[in-house]
């Protein structure tokens, strides 16, 4: 008898860089645990690791309403590790349920996450070491984060989130991590009374942010937010608001790429909050459809980039509040891009209200479509140590000094009043001035002095290019109106 051959068994075949087996490898379930969830509907726990004993004895339930509720998954066992986790509920006809789940625990590193309901609190890769920067938990994707939460919770993954997907609101959580490569929430993130809560954050970097709805501060300190070393992009649907604690309400990292909010960013009582801030870098830019309104806590509403800031759009009005230096718009160190804001630039009641200033750096072309208003000391001030140039509709002074004024530390640009310079009662209030030489001034309408020194005064310490009044120039005996230059100047 003759016997043929057998050939030997051909390794399996490469898919976009995994086996064929691996490529499959998310969709494998090889444990499932179900039950009768609260609202009397079956509900099903898989993993793609394990058995269905190592999964049953990981699965805590407490009795409630017609059935269970899910107090806790706790994948503790090493069996687990690497495995994808799918907790989901389901009508009788086959249709998405909700199953709210109180508690998701790993001893190690997870791929896929989901719960189709909220998911109070996590914890992944429990006995990893703190500040392990590798991948830890492929994606998370829930219908809310803390949304059932009767207290504060919080969260920690010890490692990256590769993808963290929120359907709805994340509010009542802390959730911490080294990094996560993207964050979207299709709700809003929301701050409580409790300090930290309603806030994402991360040692490391977020690549980019999402939030469909709005950021909310509350009572408590830091709460509704997001803190990391850097953010890639953010875009907010709505707007960022602060709440009474402070830093409430506030998107606070190294650096930070371009940011858009679809309506407002408002600040609210504590300090700092609804607050963008890049600590020890820049800001690559920032549009606002609405308005930047400061609130009645110090520095609330404001935006500072400890470098440089780049193009800053408001389609509204730049509104200083009743705290103190209140609706900045600041690069403390570096260059100031341009502003353009398409209604007013108003001061508020409070001092160094609704300011636009580098502290020493270029301050690119300011374009206020409506007016500057002055307030108190030093609001609605463009200041910098030089200043591109600064277009407005109308220039009025208010009662505190330097109130409605554009001051530079060295040259000054080519300045263009629609209308009128009206000058305050504060000293400076509705002025112009630089150190150094001004390209031009042009105030379409009239230059009246206001009811002190200095008021609605046209100062150039260098030569001031062109000089151009349409109107008239009225002062008073007591407080006459300055319109000098120490170099020269053409009228």
């Amino acid at each position: 008898m003759r016997f043929q051959r057998v050939r030997s068994a051909r390794r399996p075949s490469r898919v976009k860089g995994l086996t064929a087996c691996e490529a499959l490898e998310p969709r494998r379930v090889l444990a499932a645990f179900s039950f009768v969830g609260e609202n009397g509907d079956p509900v099903t726990v898989t993993t793609s690791k394990g058995s269905a004993a190592a999964l049953a004895a990981s699965v805590n339930l407490v009795p409630s309403g017609l059935g269970s509720r899910l107090d806790a998954v706790l994948l503790t066992d090493p069996v687990f590790a690497g495995t994808n986790l799918s907790i989901l509920a389901a009508t009788s006809a086959g249709s998405p349920s909700r199953v709210d789940v109180g508690l998701i625990a790993t001893s190690r590193s997870v791929g896929n996450v989901e719960v189709g309901g909220d998911l109070i609190t996590l914890h992944v890769n429990t006995l990893g070491t703190a500040g392990y920067r590798g991948v830890v938990l492929q994606s998370l994707h829930v219908q809310s984060l803390g949304l059932r939460a009767n207290a504060f919770f919080g969260s920690e993954v010890r490692g990256r989130v590769a993808t963290l997907k929120v359907d709805g609101n994340v509010t009542g959580i802390n959730l911490s991590a080294a990094s996560i490569g993207t964050l979207a929430i299709g709700g809003s993130l929301v701050g409580s009374v409790a300090a930290q809560s309603g806030r994402v954050v991360c040692t490391g970097p977020i690549g980019s942010v999402s939030v469909s709805g709005s950021i909310f501060g509350g009572d408590g300190e830091r709460s509704g937010g997001l803190a990391a070393l850097s953010i890639g992009k953010v875009a907010l649907g709505v707007s960022l608001v602060g709440g009474n604690g402070q830093s409430s309400g506030s998107i606070d990292a190294g650096t930070i790429g371009p940011i858009s909010i679809g309506m407002d960013l408002i600040g609210g009582h504590g300090a700092l909050s609804g607050a963008i801030a890049s600590r020890t870098g820049s800001i690559a830019s920032l549009n606002v459809k609405g308005s930047v309104t400061g609130g009645d806590g110090e520095n609330s509403g404001l935006v500072g980039a400890q470098t440089s800031l780049g193009a800053v759009a408001i389609g509204g009005s730049l509104v200083g509040g009743s705290g103190l230096g209140t609706a900045h718009i600041v690069a403390w160190s570096g260059t100031l891009q341009s502003v353009t804001i398409g209604q007013s630039l108003v001061g508020g009641t409070a001092p160094s209200g609704a300011l636009i200033f580098s502290m020493g750096g270029k301050v690119g072309p300011i374009v206020v479509g409506g007016d500057i208003v002055g307030g108190a000391d030093h609001t609605a001030e463009i200041f910098g140590g030089t200043i591109a140039g600064v277009t407005a509709s109308n220039l009025r002074g208010g009662t505190g000094i330097s109130s409605a004024a554009i001051h530079s530390s060295g040259p000054l640009g080519a300045v263009t009043i629609t209308n009128d310079i009206v000058g305050g009662a504060g000293t400076w209030s509705g002025s112009i001035f630089a150190a150094g030489n001004v390209g031009s001034v042009s105030v379409g309408g009239s230059i009246l002095g206001g009811a002190a020194t200095y008021a609605a005064a046209v100062v150039s310490g260098g030569i001031l290019g062109k000089l151009h009044v349409g109107g008239d120039v009225v002062g008073t005996k007591q407080y006459p109106v300055m319109l000098t230059a120490m170099g020269s100047y053409a009228k």
